[in-house]
């Protein structure tokens, strides 16, 4: 166990910040996540369902978004 965590800790988390159709600002950290490239920098994140069939906030966010950053 040692071993392992020794390997990922102290692991990077990224904040991710949507905002919502009403306008309501959403700020929340991400543990799963890759770099995809430098240039341009561009970073993936993995999230989960809350529940079958709905998206949390931040994924409901950026599936309505008419662009992201």
């Amino acid at each position: 166990y040692k071993l392992l965590i020794s390997g990922i800790i102290p692991r990077p988390i990224p904040f991710v910040s949507t905002i919502s159709e009403e306008g309501i600002v959403n700020l929340v950290p991400f543990s799963w996540f890759n770099m995809v490239t430098s240039c341009p920098p561009i970073i993936s994140f993995a999230y989960n369902h809350s529940a079958p069939g709905h998206f949390k906030d931040t994924i409901a966010n950026l599936k309505t978004a008419k662009d992201s950053l």
